[in-house]
């Protein structure tokens, strides 16, 4: 004779929100229930929020963490940090020489250097993608001016 013993009824939670999980809607709990952007949005409201810090700095890490929030889960190693900085900088490059972010770039660069995640190398190349977008936005500025001026006739 086989005894069946009911298994005795237990209650399942949301590893994010702590809520009672209703047995129909069981299915496997992940964190890709987060909203990336409110979490963006929340991560920039708390930068602005700090006092000590200049607007460049507070600048440079929004689009930091907006870079690497694009990545969504792909970055887990220090061994991915090089290759992310060399992919800011060539996406970003524009941005940084409009706003003028390239020293505070630097100094983002110098951090992960003074840590061991990134080497000398990277830096030089991170700075000269930069450097090379100024030089083309000065360039385009001074063929702007001379063509505005041209009378045709």
């Amino acid at each position: 004779m086989l005894l069946t013993i009911a298994a005795p009824r237990r209650i399942f939670y949301h590893s994010r929100w702590y809520s009672p999980v209703r047995p129909g809607a069981l299915r496997a709990d992940s964190d890709d229930d987060a909203d990336a952007a409110w979490i963006l949005e929340r991560s920039n409201h708390l930068i602005d929020e700090f006092s000590d810090v200049n607007t460049g700095e507070k600048e440079m890490m929004k689009l930091w963490n907006a870079h690497v929030a694009s990545y969504e889960g792909v970055v887990i190693a220090d061994r991915h940090v090089p290759g992310l900085v060399r992919a800011f900088a060539t996406s970003h490059a524009p941005v940084l020489v409009q706003k003028k972010l390239r020293n505070n770039f630097a100094l983002h660069l110098l951090n992960f250097y003074y840590y061991g995640v990134i080497g000398s190398d990277d830096i030089r190349a991170c700075l000269a993608v930069v450097d090379e977008a100024a030089t083309a936005t000065v360039a385009s500025a001074a063929e702007g001016d001379r063509g505005e001026g041209a009378v045709e006739k």
